[in-house]
């Protein structure tokens, strides 16, 4: 039996959206997980593992926790979805950041043996945490996206910090970060495109005309590009393939609702919306 042993937190949500708007990548569990269990091996063997995330958000992400032994733990049901308010993002990212934070300050009494707590985040809300870690005798290594984590984050645990970026050997491509979208104003639109005549709505068209009401405002490329690629990481969208009309021989990117989504079935499906 192991001298030391650990429990990992997985803020999976800040790590999600850190690696897509710094690096236009989405994680990928089995890869992430496995860096994370090299570089802090003298952490201790984990034998608690969890990541917490609105999973109806990022689909197929739980499933991928659970073969790396995680425990994928839903937090979503403050979630409001509306016209103006899109997503929401601060009202899950608190809810995970408080459920996260009582979990791992339980595990302190509950289980005296883990000696280190290996937290997967750069928000600054966790700074509490790690004083009551630490007033608690327990080490913590700490890795988040380099330009999200928090520096008195960084500061609190020293040399026990690695970035995310070195973890995975990421290179920034200079994204923009994209204001909050209005992913109710997206489904009502995709619902009218596809009420139109066209035989299907291509990816690259769709990115074009993507109206700057849908992207916070912001009437860029990139813009336009994040807020599909979001969508479609989501589950709002499906991406799939048909012939290029354009190209005989050859296919072409197209995008559809997917009328299975939650959210998307609210939304088509109401009429007093």
């Amino acid at each position: 039996m192991p001298e030391h042993e650990s429990a990992l937190f997985l803020d999976y949500e800040n790590i999600h959206i850190g690696m897509e708007n710094n690096f236009s990548a989405i994680p990928n569990v089995h890869i992430l997980v496995e860096a994370i269990k090299q570089k802090f091996a003298n952490c201790g063997l984990i034998i608690i593992g969890k990541a917490y995330g609105d999973w109806e958000r990022f689909v197929g992400v739980p499933p991928e926790l659970q073969r790396e032994q995680i425990e994928p733990v839903y937090i979503g049901a403050k979630r409001k979805y509306g016209k103006d308010s899109g997503f929401r993002h601060g009202v899950a990212k608190n809810a995970a950041d408080i459920q996260l934070a009582l979990d791992a300050q339980e595990l302190v009494y509950t289980m005296p043996n883990i000696d280190s707590f290996i937290l997967i985040s750069g928000d600054y809300d966790f700074v509490p945490l790690v004083f009551r870690l630490h007033k608690h005798s327990k080490r913590v290594c700490l890795s988040g996206i380099q330009a999200d984590t928090s520096r008195d984050l960084r500061q609190l645990v020293g040399q026990d910090f690695i970035s995310i970026d070195e973890l995975l050997g990421l290179k920034s491509v200079g994204l923009p970060k994209t204001s909050v979208v209005d992913w109710y104003a997206l489904v009502k639109y995709l619902e009218q495109r596809e009420k139109g005549t066209m035989p299907f709505i291509g990816r690259k068209l769709l990115v074009r005309q993507l109206p700057p009401s849908i992207t916070g405002g912001i009437d860029t490329e990139d813009a336009r590009e994040n807020a599909v690629g979001e969508a479609t990481a989501s589950g709002i969208l499906d991406l799939y393939y048909v012939a290029n009309p354009k190209l005989v021989g050859t296919q072409t990117a197209a995008i559809r609702l997917n009328r299975q989504h939650e959210f998307v079935n609210s939304i088509i499906n109401n009429p007093a919306i």
